[in-house]
């Protein structure tokens, strides 16, 4: 039997703890641990037990320990180091999710494009999403599940 996929989550918060509860659920990956920006005294209670590190250890960790998934719940109000985030996988095989509540996605105004058969999400500050709904025809301001197409 094949061993079970193993998958971290950086953003040791509420949404953090709550998808480790329905992967767990699932029974088909192993939960390595949470990673952070603050430091372990500032996470809830309930993500300290499962506290690995800060991100700055992620990379090493994913390739030390042969992660396959790495889950990102942090905030979005830390975008700037969010951005950086994946920058430090590009030497693993580590596939990436952004599990994101659903007050950020309203708050980005997101989009969904089909180009050339190819699935993309957008997700757009307040100014962008009203330059695109005036703009150039291939972005209109609509919210998903709304799929626009790009022939």
């Amino acid at each position: 039997m094949a061993p079970s996929p193993r998958y971290i989550i950086i953003g040791a918060n509420d949404l953090g703890v709550e998808l480790v509860r329905r992967i767990s659920e699932t029974g088909h990956a192993t939960f390595m641990g949470f990673f952070d920006f603050r430091r372990l005294e500032r996470l809830p209670p309930s993500a300290r037990a499962q506290f690995v590190g800060s991100c700055s250890e992620v990379s090493a960790f994913v390739r030390r320990r042969a992660v396959q998934t790495i889950y990102i719940t942090a905030p979005m109000d830390d975008a700037s180091r969010i951005e950086e985030l994946p920058q430090q996988f590009r030497a693993t095989r580590a596939s990436i999710y952004f599990a994101l509540d659903s007050i950020a996605l309203d708050l980005l105004h997101p989009r969904r494009l089909d180009i050339a058969g190819y699935a993309y999400h957008a997700f757009l500050r307040r100014s962008a999403a009203r330059r695109a709904r005036v703009g150039s025809g291939l972005l209109r301001h609509r919210t998903l599940p709304e799929t626009h197409s790009i022939e």
